[in-house]
């Protein structure tokens, strides 16, 4: 029983190599080495950021394979094919320019060049831990961190450490609590 499976098995498997065809390259191309392998010229987009590939296809196989044709009457074969870049591919051509590509888990992602807010340098404060009763005795704010109490309830507060504020905390001004902020 085992031999006529075995048998069985190897009469398919034969069949589906002879069957096989050649692997054709997908149009996803997504690199200057990829294109150069299908014999095509690696452009620069307008916006100087995003390239594509100009593959030497036939507009059938251009348009069978998912790139983009261009009618061109002086062209040799009537016209240039584009492949397609994959959504990693232009991530990845985003990025390499110093781009950020995105949002994250967007329906249509795209790169932008907007610098990231710099992030402030922290700065210590000379007077952090002393105790405070406002946010003029400290440099950088006069805070309580201590049980909860209800608003203007009357506290002592201790100076921030830093200029750089994360988190909830309390506000002390006059001697009493001003209320709690978060910042992100």
């Amino acid at each position: 029983m085992m031999s006529r499976l075995a048998i069985v098995l190897l009469m398919g498997l034969a069949a589906l190599v002879a069957g096989a065809q050649p692997a054709r390259p997908g149009a996803a191309v997504d690199s200057r080495a990829e294109c150069a392998a299908l014999e095509g010229t690696w452009k620069q987009a307008g916006d100087s950021w995003h390239a594509a590939c100009e593959v030497p296809w036939s507009r059938e196989d251009c348009l069978r394979l998912g790139g983009a044709w261009t009618q061109v009457a002086k062209a040799s074969a009537g016209g240039h094919c584009l492949a397609g870049v994959s959504e990693f591919g232009t991530a990845q051509q985003c990025l390499d320019h110093g781009g950020n590509w995105g949002p994250a888990g967007s329906r249509a992602p795209q790169c932008s060049f907007e610098s990231a807010k710099a992030r402030p340098t922290a700065r210590k404060a000379p007077d952090a831990g002393k105790l405070c009763d406002s946010q003029r005795d400290c440099t950088h704010g006069c805070v309580y961190d201590g049980p909860t109490v209800a608003p203007k309830t009357d506290v002592m507060g201790h100076c921030r450490a830093t200029n750089i504020a994360s988190g909830c905390f309390s506000m002390v001004e006059s001697g009493r609590l001003a209320g709690r902020i978060c910042v992100k």
